[in-house]
Order: structure tokens, then C-alpha cells, then sequence
């Protein structure tokens, strides 16, 4: 199927889609400069392991590597790993980097929602407005407030991570 035909075809989906993502990015627009807080203290901006991208094997083989903190420290190598490439991809300490690749897998999360949603209602009952459903139905996720500390707060992107990988695996 060429591309108009599809946009053609496709093109309430597609705009209220773009619509939605407009909608989301407008409601995180101020995420992006928030700073380190709380737990990010020493697990991201004291932690100099996560300084250098050489060591991301050794976040996988000792728990040391995850904080500063011995009784704060979780074996998250994923989560360690993500916050010495936006170290890296920053050149430092820069949270909006950090920010930006959370919401970056925030909306790969999204995408792959839609997608997973759509399938399970078409299993359900086969409806052309199946996709707007299960559009609507990440939406009303994506954009709930309940949402808005994982994404905010640096280090919870363990939260939305996960999220991503479970529905990934769906």
C-alpha cells in the first residue's frame, strides 16, 4: 500500500494520534528542566561510576555500582546503565538530557500500547474503532497524574522502564 493511500485511508487516526502527542508533549513541557532530587542524589549525581560508560559491564556484576548509599542499593543494571548513557550523551550532569530520554521511552511505552491494546480488543470483538479505543485507552494512562512523579523524578524512570520492557515482551 503506497504512503497517501495509507494517510488516506488512515487519516483521522493519524491526526487525532498526532493530536494526542502533541497533547502529551504540552502537559510534560516543563519536566524537561527539572533538576536531581531526592534519590538522585546517590544514585545519579554522586555516583562516578555512571561517569564513565566503560563500566557499564560492572553495573551488571557488582551492586556497589547502583549508589553511594550500602543500604539504599538496588540491583537495577538497566536503570544504572540508562544514567551513564545520558551522562554520557550530555557530557555531564545535565538533567534536560536525562529528562529527555525518559520521555523519549515514555513514548516508545505509548506507541507500543496502542499497539498491544488494539490487539487484545480485537480479540475481544473486531471493531474499525478498535484503534481509536485502545488510543484513547493509553492516553488516559499515559496522561494520568499518577504518572507524573515516575516520569519527573530522574531515578523512578526504573518505574516506566519496566513498563516498557513488560509491554515490549506482550
Amino acid at each position: 500500500m503506497p504512503l497517501t493511500s495509507f494517510v488516506r485511508e488512515h487519516y483521522r487516526f493519524i491526526l487525532l494520534s498526532l493530536s494526542f502527542f502533541a497533547l502529551l508533549m504540552a502537559a510534560y513541557s516543563n519536566h524537561y528542566d527539572n533538576g536531581f532530587y531526592f534519590d538522585d542524589t546517590h544514585t545519579i549525581t554522586g555516583n562516578t561510576y555512571i561517569r564513565d560508560i566503560g563500566n557499564i559491564p560492572s553495573f551488571f556484576i557488582d551492586i556497589a555500582t547502583f549508589g553511594t548509599m550500602p543500604n539504599n542499593r538496588g540491583y537495577r543494571p538497566v536503570v544504572t546503565t540508562l544514567n551513564a548513557v545520558d551522562y554520557w550523551m550530555a557530557g555531564g550532569l545535565k538533567s534536560n538530557t536525562f529528562h529527555r530520554t525518559i520521555m523519549f521511552w515514555y513514548v516508545v511505552q505509548a506507541i507500543l500500547m496502542v499497539v498491544f491494546f488494539k490487539r487484545v480488543i480485537d480479540i475481544c470483538v473486531e471493531n474499525p474503532l478498535n484503534r481509536y479505543y485502545a488510543l484513547f485507552i493509553t492516553a488516559f494512562y499515559t496522561l494520568h497524574v499518577a504518572n507524573a512523579d515516575t516520569i519527573n523524578y530522574i531515578i523512578a524512570r526504573s518505574d516506566s522502564f519496566s513498563t516498557l520492557c513488560i509491554i515490549a515482551s506482550l
